[in-house]
């Protein structure tokens, strides 16, 4: 259930990476929670929740941007960033935790 999760933000991760000009070849990079403990996979779920937020947001103001004639690129590579923050911030809490220590 939490790896549908996290591929489920691949489209959103397309659309912003095309706002932003950008390859969109790893808008959501794969992600093994095999290891993960119960708390992990928690904060996992809720951050994927905080980031399909953060970005379903976003791209409404992106799509209303080209919808006015402006260019979004400037926003949409800082939201990519954000989001490519983000994401990366969850790939780590999905580590194994002895991963983490050495």
């Amino acid at each position: 259930m939490l790896a549908h999760k996290w591929r489920a933000l691949a489209p959103a991760g397309t659309a912003l990476a095309a706002h932003a000009a950008l390859e969109a070849d790893h808008a959501v990079w794969p992600c093994d929670f095999s290891q993960a403990s119960d708390h992990q996979r928690q904060l996992v779920w809720q951050g994927l929740d905080d980031c399909a937020a953060m970005i379903t947001a976003g791209l409404t103001a992106l799509d209303a941007l080209v919808a006015r004639g402006s260019d979004p690129r400037v926003p949409a590579l800082t939201l990519w960033e954000e989001f490519r923050r983000a994401h990366g911030a969850l790939l780590g809490t999905a580590q194994p935790s002895d991963s983490l220590m050495g």
